[in-house]
């Protein structure tokens, strides 16, 4: 009995002696500076990630201009069904530019025609409909050099944007100007033999576009797909 007295008084003593360097940091003011701006910051994110979110989501205009040109579109549920609806967008939507500042899928799915964050859009609020997750990846590349991290804030560089999707428990690529055939992740895809960018592409996870124009409203960066929010977003659409 006594051994087990001394054992809980070690154990208070350790968490009274926690519990004073807590509040000790606490009374700093710097580091409550910081943790306010952490939080303040990651409530931010967090805000933005779920408007976003529910921006991509398709509405029901949206789902109707889909389904008008790819009709199995509300059915997809295996890998073999997405790469068939993804073959099917990349010939039914032709390599041109279309709209822009921001997308209309209504517009490239009337016009049949889009560039490669057209299709991304498009694919995206396809696999959205069917209860899939996605995310946005920016590529970007210099053709004269190996590309640099900085070289981000360079408007001058060409890029190209893709997506991936969580198939089961693991997120796949998803191409968005060439036929998909098998599922690779981002760094297969990168060393893959048909890649129409350089090797030395970086990406940006989380990111559609740099000019953050893409996603209504222009002023908000186009940063979505961090947290999960797709079940709640799927019923305040439906």
């Amino acid at each position: 009995m006594q051994i087990q007295n001394t054992i809980i008084a070690k154990i208070s003593a350790s968490l009274l002696q926690k519990k004073r360097k807590i509040y000790t940091l606490l009374k700093n003011k710097g580091i409550r500076y910081a943790l306010l701006t952490i939080s303040i910051l990651f409530i931010l994110v967090t805000a933005m990630d779920f408007y976003n979110q529910y921006q991509v989501y398709p509405s029901a205009d949206e789902r109707k201009a889909i389904l008008s040109l790819f009709p199995q579109a509300n059915n997809i549920r295996t890998k073999e069904d997405i790469i068939i609806i993804q073959n099917q967008v990349i010939d039914n939507i032709p390599h041109a530019a279309a709209s822009m500042y921001p997308l209309n899928i209504i517009e490239d799915v009337k016009q049949r025609k889009g560039l490669c964050f057209n299709r991304s859009l498009l694919l995206q609020k396809i696999l959205l409909m069917n209860g899939f997750r996605v995310r946005p990846i920016y590529l970007y590349y210099s053709l004269e050099h190996e590309t640099k991290l900085l070289d981000f804030f360079n408007s001058n560089l060409p890029s190209h944007a893709i997506f991936d999707s969580k198939i089961g428990d693991r997120w796949f690529i998803i191409r968005t100007n060439t036929k998909l055939e098998k599922f690779e992740n981002i760094y297969e895809y990168l060393n893959s033999r048909d890649l129409i960018v350089p090797r030395h592409s970086r990406y940006i996870e989380f990111l559609s576009n740099r000019n953050c124009r893409f996603v209504s409203p222009s002023w908000l960066p186009d940063i979505y797909g961090i947290f999960d929010f797709s079940k709640l977003v799927a019923q305040l659409r439906n």
